[in-house]
């Protein structure tokens, strides 16, 4: 987990360096920045919180990677990524 923390942390540093270097700002710390927990993912039934590291959080990402059975249809065109543009 501390590797992809690390990496996760590089990500954003790279992508403020970027906003920067083209004269934007990173706002880190609008209310509305994130989405209001706990909330149902699309294409599923699967709920997520926003909870404290530890046994809940750890059931919670092992539910979240869990793969499609075999022969599951592919999620179609309107899958919600968060990203916008």
């Amino acid at each position: 987990m501390s590797g992809v923390f690390v990496e996760e942390m590089l990500h954003l540093a790279l992508a403020a360096n970027l906003l920067n270097a083209v004269g934007g700002a990173p706002r880190l710390d609008m209310p509305g920045m994130l989405p209001p927990h706990p909330r149902k993912l699309p294409h599923g039934d699967l709920e997520v919180s926003l909870v404290p590291f530890g046994a809940e959080a750890v059931e919670m990402f092992l539910r979240l990677e869990q793969p499609a059975p075999p022969g599951a249809p592919p999620e179609d065109d309107n899958y919600e990524s968060g990203a916008t543009g």
